[in-house]
């Protein structure tokens, strides 16, 4: 297996899918925004990911339009998703599926979702998008 540290030399690879599933990752680097040109599948499916494993620039992943962080204890204090998974741009799947969450914030919505499993979490309420989230969203807009 891989883990707990990604080797550096890793994110010089023209990637556009990243399959690092069922290892022993503790730490997502910074370098992986090296990878925001190409990479649009990131799939971290069971590692030992926290909430404090991922970097700001998980934001500057552009063109990233799948992650799955599922199977990981990555619920912050309160509850929440970590920062750095709010705001990515472009990000149009999201499984976090079994990560400890009890809740999320709206600013979720403000990427462009057409999917988010959230099961197997102990999430009581989704905040509703802004008729401008929504707009934005395909499958929600009139």
């Amino acid at each position: 297996g891989i883990g707990p540290e990604l080797p550096d030399e890793l994110f010089v690879l023209p990637v556009e899918n990243l399959l690092l599933q069922q290892n022993s990752i503790r730490t997502v680097p910074a370098s992986l925004s090296d990878l925001a040109p190409t990479l649009r599948y990131l799939h971290f499916f069971q590692n030992v990911l926290e909430a404090d494993s991922f970097p700001a620039s998980m934001r500057d992943l552009a063109n990233l339009a799948f992650l799955e962080v599922s199977a990981n204890r990555i619920a912050t204090d309160d509850g929440d998703l970590p920062d750095e998974l709010y705001g990515i741009p472009n990000l149009q799947q999201l499984d976090a599926v079994c990560v400890g969450i009890t809740r999320v914030r709206g600013e979720l919505w403000d990427s462009p979702l057409t999917l988010l499993q959230l099961k197997h979490n102990a999430v009581t309420e989704l905040p509703a998008p802004t008729a401008e989230q929504a707009a934005a969203m395909p499958g929600l807009a009139d």
